[in-house]
């Protein structure tokens, strides 16, 4: 792994580090602003000191979790199981804090840990109601320093493609008609058949594609059809890869896991790494 990938994943990051120390200083203020009056804490007076320290302590694990992330990316998600865990213990200190709870250890173990649970399925679990609007586009950019000759085969389903690499990025690749259509196995969508039908191909600039479910899984998929576009323009070192997913529709869920991970934009960069780390591309 280089630094220059590792800066790139570290950046990728931000949101849900953001996310975590927001969290974090916004349960600290609401615990304090809620304590008994009588209690043996002064909201007052030691508000400021547990703030700042909540909020460094938060923002020393966000980095180091960011830094872990960058090394392992499948660990990516610890900031936001954290973040959960501190959500669901809010209501547990302010209950306890009023004498509203059993004084019982256990029990609130078994309390946090039903609110933890439910919060978390609902943050993992993205409903497939319709989104806002007609049309959700979401766009993706990177650069790479590899011309748009060589990058073309490891990005786009063309039939001089890299059948392998394109396998590992998007799920089992086949060609049904060489150069036209081909399917695959979607991971964003429960590892479903998917078939896709090569709608543009203007080589070295452009590809689009358009994807679809048969219609009788369909309705138990999170993205069922879509758009593919991506563009490929050269700069004075390389090239720069943009690009253009539109969905007919995507859950508030989907887009608010897919902003926090910057997962088009994070499985853009990913490629284009594996690319630049093979020794012929």
């Amino acid at each position: 792994m280089t630094w220059k990938i590792f800066g790139l994943r570290l950046w990728l990051n931000r949101r849900r580090s953001f996310v975590f120390v927001s969290v974090v200083v916004i349960a600290a203020a609401l615990w304090l602003s809620l304590l008994r009056p009588d209690g043996k804490l002064a909201p007052d007076e030691v508000m400021p000191g547990i703030l700042l320290r909540s909020a460094g302590l938060a923002m020393g694990i966000g980095l180091l979790a960011s830094c872990l992330a960058a090394v392992v990316p499948a660990i990516r998600w610890i900031p936001d199981v954290l973040s959960v865990m501190t959500v669901g213990l809010l209501p547990v200190a302010v209950l306890d804090n009023y004498w509203l709870l059993p004084d019982s250890l256990l029990f609130k173990a078994i309390l946090w840990s039903i609110l933890y649970g439910t919060l978390l399925w609902i943050a993992i679990t993205p409903g497939r109601g319709r989104g806002a609007g007609p049309q959700v586009t979401v766009l993706a950019r990177a650069n790479s320093r590899l011309e748009r000759d060589r990058l073309w085969p490891w990005l786009a389903p063309t039939p001089d493609c890299n059948v392998g690499a394109l396998s590992r990025r998007i799920g089992e690749f086949k060609w049904i008609e060489p150069g036209r259509s081909f399917s695959y196995l979607s991971a964003a969508n429960i590892h479903a058949r998917m078939e896709a039908e090569i709608e543009s191909l203007d080589r070295p600039d452009q590809v689009i594609i358009r994807w679809r479910a048969s219609p009788e899984i369909a309705q138990k998929l999170l993205n069922p059809e879509g758009r593919l576009t991506t563009s490929l323009t050269d700069r004075a070192i390389g090239c720069q890869v943009e690009q253009s997913y539109e969905f007919p529709a995507l859950s508030l869920r989907m887009r608010a896991l897919a902003w926090l991970d910057d997962s088009f934009t994070r499985n853009l960069v990913e490629g284009i790494y594996e690319t630049e780390s093979c020794k012929e591309p």
